[in-house]
């Protein structure tokens, strides 16, 4: 991920601007954390998910993966962070999180 794709999606995650989800992209006006790195790079979340057949059902799509420069193993860290239930980490932490890993390739 280039480093300004992740300076924009830190200040998405970061700006209030999103509500939070959780198991899917977007639901209900609401984004998981991945859903806003779509919609911070004008992609609709609806469209960037991939499907049951290629097992990323609630992930990027290939297509977006490869755009947006994040692989599957980044996009399963992160929405593990963002669906489990039990550590409830909002955008501000996850942001945190991303904000520390090394996504630049």
């Amino acid at each position: 991920m280039n480093k300004r794709t992740k300076a924009k999606w830190l200040k998405a995650l970061r700006s209030g601007k999103y509500k939070q989800t959780r198991g899917k992209l977007q639901r209900g006006g609401r984004n998981c954390c991945l859903g806003v790195l779509a919609a911070c790079m004008g992609v609709n979340p609806k469209e960037a998910g991939g499907s049951v057949k290629d097992h990323r059902r609630d992930l990027l799509s290939k297509k977006y993966e490869k755009m947006f420069g994040i692989t599957l193993r980044q996009q399963n860290r992160f929405s593990i962070l963002n669906d489990d239930y039990r550590r409830r980490y909002d955008f501000l932490k996850i942001a945190d999180k991303i904000e520390n890993a090394k996504l630049e390739g």
